[in-house]
């Protein structure tokens, strides 16, 4: 069994400024460190750290999560594509590192109005809608 590593806040900036991502301003409601690298047009690869003040949080808090986010043309910031975890073991760079290179595993497919499509559930199954709903509603299957 994978046995939990604390990890220091250098640490993870360095691998992250490493791969051109800047630390992003504290949000409310968010308690940790988030990172983001614009990857294509309106589109970011963002690193939630589990970093709070010089290290990550303790043993069963969470893990480091790796998402991209769009930003719709009504300026809404929406999840797209699927979310990575990467647990904090020993090792946890790497893994990291595995995760941001292939970060185009997390896409979903582009929708015909050019904003990208998110996984959504219904009582009818999973299906694809665009991020831009309500102004888009086009939907395809998974």
């Amino acid at each position: 069994m994978a046995q939990f590593t604390v990890i220091d806040q250098t640490d993870m900036a360095a691998l992250l400024i490493d791969n051109n991502f800047v630390k992003l301003p504290p949000t409310p409601g968010i308690n940790e460190e988030v990172w983001t690298k614009l990857v294509r047009p309106n589109l970011c690869l963002r690193v939630y750290t589990s970093i709070q003040g010089t290290r990550s949080r303790g043993n069963g808090k969470d893990s480091i999560k790796v998402c991209l986010v769009s930003k719709t043309p009504s300026g809404k910031i929406t999840g797209v594509g699927s979310v990575k975890r990467v647990h904090r073991v020993k090792g946890w760079a790497a893994n990291l590192q595995n995760r941001l290179d292939l970060w185009q595993e997390l896409l979903g497919p582009q929708c015909t109005c050019g904003c990208w499509m998110v996984a959504r559930e219904s009582a009818r199954g999973q299906f694809w809608g665009c991020s831009n709903y309500p102004i888009c509603k086009i939907t395809k299957s998974v």
